[in-house]
């Protein structure tokens, strides 16, 4: 501390807790599990084992460790046995003192006008946030859009455990504050949930789904701390009926707020409303892991030009190598998703080759996989035999294949597990372009400024229409 080393309390409790986790460190177990081991609760809290605590807690106040609103909250954390070690005595003490040290007026105030001329917080929000911050109230940043405009928050402890129980009230709470704060009258017909994890909802007319994926467990679990999704559905109706606001997580603002996550508190949750203008503020400010919503195709995606464009590709035969079972399936998947640009769509109906495959099993399944999708998706224009991957040395590896009876080959130089793939991609875009009657061809799709998401086989007449619909990008 006195060489500067620790300039902070929370640094300090932060050494505390790892000083505390190394005497739990037993040396004869692998990393992984001696972590587990330091942070395994005990089966039996006994009172001593509680006394012991709470004489720790009152030395870290006796030595202004911590303060006095801190101490009063993990006191009662330790006699409600929700803090059972040392460990997680520290590691709570440490997330309270940083947002105490990250709320700081001095610093804050200039952030929180901007706040107010930005229409997120209202002058009597500002007030009793103020006020909270004062009197040390505000325990985690979710505690802070307690009082913003158009925002809700809940606590999961306020529920009962079975999600069937809890899900439409907290439905109706974003309903009621979604009417309240002017944004949207949404009526909900009909609620449901079913084993599936589909959330259904009847308003304005129409039924709206959304599907948690992967599957939760079981229907009694708890999917808030770490799915939140399902919110969702209320961007699609917000989308259809011609609002400029969309729900946001809040769980998802990062700590660059004040300093520390809100996923620290999984217990707490909640959601805000932002126009285009705010989510930009916010998003110059913190960092938000949901930004599907800044895409500028996601308003036009509405559910009525949603089935348009299912329409269109069905009509320009860019479906037929799906069968109609795999067509309803995947319409009933897009119903129950949040599309919030036009290659997702695309995408839903395995038009396009992605260039990132998250189910490949390794490097060499990876470029296998490759090279067969380019096959599907060319609906037979391009019909490659006898794929092999081969490593020549610990950098360089070939992808061969034979197409209408002729060898080809690409070299991929690798760094670490990724490879320049062009020279791969540039030969097979060659082939078919040489190959294939009518003037179908593979174009790169692109997504943002310069980056390609994969690449799709179209005819001139499906490129053109396409492109007439605004469907696809195909350069920078």
């Amino acid at each position: 501390m006195e060489e500067g080393e620790i300039p902070t309390r929370s640094r300090l409790l932060y050494e505390l807790g790892q000083e505390a986790a190394n005497r739990r460190l037993n040396p004869d177990f692998s990393t992984l599990f001696q972590v587990a081991i330091a942070f395994e609760a005990p089966a039996e809290f006994t009172e001593e084992m509680r006394l012991e605590l709470l004489q720790l807690l009152e030395q870290l106040k006796q030595s202004g460790v911590i303060t006095k609103r801190v101490y009063q909250r993990l006191e009662a954390d330790i006699k409600a046995s929700h803090i059972k070690m040392n460990i997680e005595l520290f590691h709570q003490a440490e997330n309270q003192m940083k947002v105490y040290e990250n709320l700081q007026l001095k610093g804050l105030e200039p952030y929180l006008k901007t706040l107010r001329s930005s229409g997120i917080l209202s002058a009597d929000g500002y007030t009793r946030l103020i006020q909270d911050i004062q009197t040390e109230n505000i325990a985690s940043n979710i505690d802070l859009f307690k009082h913003f405009n158009h925002a809700v928050v809940f606590d999961i402890n306020d529920y009962y455990k079975k999600l069937y129980d809890y899900l439409p009230k907290i439905y109706q709470s974003i309903v009621n504050m979604l009417h309240e704060s002017g944004i949207a009258n949404i009526k909900i017909g009909n609620f449901s949930v079913d084993d599936k994890m589909i959330f259904s909802m009847y308003t304005n007319g129409r039924k709206y789904q959304y599907s948690l994926y992967p599957v939760i467990k079981n229907k009694f679990s708890i999917p808030i701390a770490e799915r939140r999704e399902f919110f969702f559905l209320f961007n699609k109706i917000l989308r259809d009926i011609g609002s400029p606001y969309r729900l946001y997580d809040i769980g998802t603002v990062s700590d660059e707020l004040i300093g520390l996550s809100a996923l620290e508190n999984t217990n707490k949750f909640g959601f805000i409303a932002l126009n285009n203008k705010q989510f930009k503020f916010f998003l110059d400010k913190s960092y938000i892991f949901d930004i599907n919503n800044f895409d500028e195709q996601e308003k036009d995606l509405t559910t009525d030009r949603i089935e348009e464009i299912i329409t269109i590709l069905e009509k320009i035969r860019l479906l037929n190598h799906l069968t109609a079972q795999q067509i309803n399936i995947t319409k009933d998947n897009i119903r129950q998703s949040y599309i919030t640009n036009y290659n997702q769509l695309l995408q839903a109906f395995d038009t396009f080759v992605p260039t990132i495959d998250l189910e490949a099993t390794s490097i060499e399944d990876r470029y296998n996989r490759l090279i067969r999708k380019f096959a599907e998706v060319s609906r037979g224009n391009f019909t490659p035999t006898d794929i092999s991957f081969d490593w020549k040395n610990n950098q360089t590896a070939e992808v061969y294949f034979k197409f209408n009876g002729k060898p080809y080959s690409a070299n991929l130089e690798f760094q670490d597990d990724f490879a320049d793939e062009r020279r791969l991609f540039s030969l097979i875009l060659q082939l078919v372009d040489k190959t294939v009657p009518n003037g179908g061809r593979f174009y790169p799709l692109y997504e943002g400024h310069d980056y390609i998401i994969g690449y799709i086989f179209l005819t001139s007449e499906q490129r053109r229409l396409l492109e007439s619909e605004k469907l696809v990008v195909f350069s920078p």
